[in-house]
């Protein structure tokens, strides 16, 4: 536990890379926009720290600050709806004289604004209509950005890009160094939720959910991102939570293995009001979609008589903390061997979590398309057409032969 205020982590993001490349060889004036949480203000503090040594503390009370920077000075308004009107006012006039006259006063503006708050306030004033006819453009496209006046809208920056850069900083060993030492690390949910996330393939797998949200153009913010992330390795749980977890308390820990906090299974309904991103993947949820091949091995694959599979199924379904300590497989074998008797429901209660266990731990991609269990059957054919020519040129072939036939029975269709 390395209390509150002493762990300070940052990655680096293109947005930061390509608004400080911009300034240096292109100055110009830049309004950032996004949901609350995309990290406008960041990006301001990110690039004020960039041209001043000495970083940014506080922000001062008005919310707007100079920076001098080697083609005159950037200022910067922290966040243009926290602003009085009369200083809106104010700020996006001199804006606009500045972009009319190629910023002659070498002042270029930075400024974080939210998109709706913004064109309502610029069709408020007439005076501003030159300004308002330039946001509008780059409003429709990033296209219509310019050496003089650019729109960064943070909406367009996919979340995916930086999950896998959170989960190497967080999962950096250095960090988890204490936990070496603790007599509680065998019995600790959090723990186990950081070596097995910390695996190249169950994190590239995390990713991968991100980025079906990319594919269906949902946007999450950095914000939920990192609260989203936290969830997953914590559960909500604290180190002080599993030192004096007693038998009942343990048994409430086990149930929070990362790949059930990735989708808010046992979080309470405070914590779900709190994270969008878990709504957001209750959709993708791959416990909740069946393929009778992969729950057979879920079930039987230890008897399945195929040498490697049974070594894949004892491997993934063992005696670990997430599993009951070897609970589970007693459970197992009593559904298997004694269930008339004994009546056990362990489908019921055991199969969605075993689903999503065998999504993002299952090592090999060469007995199962895991992509199965989620509800998009042609996902893995999309994802791998970026930036595959060939596989690019065979899907355009098989699209173009099938609306040929299509259009062809519609041609010779008696109706």
């Amino acid at each position: 536990d390395k209390g509150k205020d002493s762990y300070v982590f940052k990655i680096e993001t293109k947005a930061e890379t390509y608004l400080c490349n911009l300034f240096l060889n292109n100055p110009q004036s830049i309004i950032l926009t996004g949901n609350a949480g995309d990290g406008k203000t960041r990006l301001c503090r990110s690039i004020y720290n960039y041209f001043h040594q000495d970083g940014l503390v506080d922000w001062p009370e008005s919310g707007i600050l100079e920076v001098d920077f080697p083609h005159g000075k950037i200022r910067m308004v922290k966040d243009l709806s926290e602003l009085k009107d009369e200083i809106i006012l104010q700020e996006l006039s001199r804006l606009q004289a500045s972009i009319n006259d190629n910023h002659a006063d070498k002042i270029y503006y930075l400024i974080a604004a939210n998109e709706g708050k913004l064109t309502k306030f610029l069709s408020q004033h007439e005076h501003l209509s030159s300004l308002k006819v330039e946001v509008k453009r780059r409003f429709k496209t990033h296209l219509e950005n310019n050496s003089t006046f650019s729109i960064i809208n943070l909406l367009d920056v996919t979340s995916s890009l930086y999950v896998e850069k959170v989960l190497d900083e967080w999962n950096k060993e250095s960090n988890w160094s204490v936990c070496e030492s603790c007599s509680k690390q065998k019995a600790c949910i959090i723990n186990l939720n950081h070596k097995r996330s910390s695996k190249d393939f169950v994190k590239n797998r995390l990713v991968e959910q991100y980025r079906f949200l990319d594919y269906l153009g949902t946007h999450i913010t950095m914000r939920e991102m990192l609260i989203h992330i936290s969830y997953i390795l914590t559960g909500g749980l604290t180190c002080t939570d599993v030192l004096n977890a007693d038998y009942e308390a343990l048994k409430y820990q086990i149930d929070k293995p990362y790949y059930e906090n990735f989708y808010g299974n046992n979080a309470a309904n405070e914590a779900l009001s709190d994270m969008r991103a878990i709504k957001l993947f209750k959709e993708l949820d791959p416990g909740r979609y069946s393929d009778s091949n992969i729950d057979d091995f879920i079930l039987n694959g230890d008897i399945s008589g195929n040498a490697q599979l049974e070594a894949l199924h004892e491997d993934l379904f063992n005696s670990d903390l997430d599993l009951y300590l070897g609970y589970f497989k007693k459970r197992l074998d009593i559904y298997r061997n004694h269930n008339k008797e004994s009546n056990d429901n362990l489908i019921e209660e055991w199969i969605e979590r075993l689903r999503r266990k065998f999504y993002f731990e299952f090592p090999s991609e060469e007995f199962f398309n895991r992509t199965n269990l989620v509800p998009f059957k042609f996902v893995n054919i999309f994802d791998e057409l970026f930036g595959d020519q060939r596989k690019q040129a065979i899907s355009k072939r098989d699209l173009t032969r099938g609306l040929n036939r299509a259009f062809s029975k519609r041609l010779v269709d008696s109706n």
